[in-house]
């Protein structure tokens, strides 16, 4: 298991994307089965928020860290990452050719 890194980490002040995203990351690394995502259920009956949160402090508690920077799901891109710096990267490639000009 990896060594616990000691944060603090306020899910509270997390934007809504990245509770998103962090918990996709954990989620990836979990039981995925309906079985096994029912324990974030009771905690967070019809709020999705409360429910990444519950996946999160469940992942922290356990790894000692977001999972961007802690536990199994650390080296985890997300599809959605890889879109935005692909957008990012061709808007850099247009302006580069505009002030060529």
């Amino acid at each position: 298991m990896d060594k616990k890194v000691q944060m603090d980490i306020d899910l509270d002040k997390m934007p809504l994307r990245e509770l998103q995203k962090e918990s996709a990351r954990a989620l990836l690394t979990q039981d995925g089965t309906s079985a096994g995502i029912s324990r974030y259920n009771k905690k967070a009956h019809h709020n999705s928020q409360l429910w990444y949160k519950a996946v999160l402090e469940e992942y922290i508690e356990k790894y000692g860290g977001l999972p961007r920077d802690a536990g199994p799901s650390k080296g985890i891109i997300l599809f959605s990452e890889k879109l935005e710096n692909k957008n990012e990267l061709l808007e850099n490639l247009k302006n580069l050719e505009k002030n060529k000009d």
